[in-house]
């Protein structure tokens, strides 16, 4: 597993997610793999291979293409790869790898409740127009969750997604590193969310 952690810290926001999400908790820390977050993974790895931002290529660079995990999204969600989803990615990655990061966000700000998509309040304003403008549509990914079943999917793989954050929870010390920015800086968080893919 890659690690490019996805960090999000808040001010206790609070927020419900419909269908639980693969999460584990240590002290103020969580570590998750929402079901909205790994079906936007999911669809960028059905992205072109041949897209690169200069020398790099992006497919390469911003998911783990070397895991059995990886080998079965591309064999479960083939069909899935003239998904308009899948293809208004390839053009926004084609644009700038940053879009990458931004496709996340609208998706980590997202929970999957009762058949559909619903926006969450995790970021603050000025970062939720950010991403907003430069993303692709909450309804493209809850239509790509529901045309390539993704629900069923990721409830197969709930257990490994708890054992892929354990093992983050182990390698990371992120106990340590809190410390250590608290000792830095004078911010203090009451919540820390450590957000994880297989993908990355």
């Amino acid at each position: 597993m890659k690690f490019f952690l996805f960090i999000v810290s808040c001010i206790s926001v609070g927020f419900i997610t419909a269908q639980p999400a693969a999460s584990i908790k240590d002290g103020s820390v969580y570590y998750e793999t929402p079901i909205a977050y790994e079906a936007m993974h999911v669809a960028l790895a059905l992205t072109d291979t041949n897209i690169y931002s200069g020398s790099m290529n992006v497919h390469a660079t911003v998911l783990d293409t070397g895991t059995a995990y990886y080998k079965e999204v591309q064999q479960h969600f083939h069909a899935q790869r003239s998904h308009p989803l899948v293809k208004e990615l390839n053009e926004a990655l084609r644009k700038d790898l940053l879009h990458y990061a931004q496709n996340i966000k609208l998706a980590y700000n997202s929970s999957w409740q009762n058949g559909e998509l619903k926006e969450n309040n995790v970021y603050p304003l000025p970062m939720k127009l950010l991403y907003q403008s430069q993303s692709v549509s909450r309804k493209l990914l809850e239509d790509f969750i529901q045309a390539s079943q993704f629900e069923a999917f990721y409830t197969a793989h709930f257990d490994a997604y708890i054992a892929a954050l354990q093992k983050v929870k182990t390698m990371c010390n992120v106990h340590g590193q809190q410390l250590w920015l608290e000792q830095q800086f004078g911010s203090r968080y009451q919540q820390y969310f450590i957000v994880v893919s297989p993908l990355m």
